[in-house]
């Protein structure tokens, strides 16, 4: 049986940044969040073309866009994650709600043998928490 959400959030006084949107849950939590008119929902992007095709699934979806953004931005790349931090900082400024949901698309953790589980478990967790 599908969740039913509560339309009454108001996210309006929030800005939300969400990685990891391009696919899978990300895409899906990012329609809902932009269905909860947030003050500013970014959606950093590797890809500018799947950040775009994003972009329209949400117009699409349920036609709540106008306060959405795509920001190119590669975790994999430190110099990426600087110029999207300081694009953020003094674009906008103030920052309400993070999701870290990015992950490496061949990374498959629970298939991988026990020894490579811990490894790959690691290089999600540096993806979103740490640039070593």
């Amino acid at each position: 049986m599908p969740v039913k959400l509560n339309n009454n959030y108001d996210l309006s006084k929030h800005v939300i940044i969400l990685t990891g949107a391009t696919d899978g849950i990300g895409k899906i939590v990012a329609r809902i969040l932009a269905g909860f008119n947030p003050k500013k929902l970014i959606l950093p992007a590797r890809n500018k073309e799947k950040g775009n095709n994003l972009l329209e699934y949400i117009k699409s979806s349920n036609g709540h866009a106008n306060n959405v953004e795509i920001w190119e931005m590669d975790l994999a790349d430190l110099q990426s994650v600087k110029s999207f931090a300081n694009k953020f900082i003094n674009e906008i400024g103030e920052l309400h709600i993070l999701f870290n949901n990015a992950a490496h698309h061949n990374c498959k953790p629970m298939g991988a043998p026990p020894h490579k589980q811990s490894t790959y478990f690691y290089e999600q967790y540096t993806d979103n928490f740490t640039h070593n």
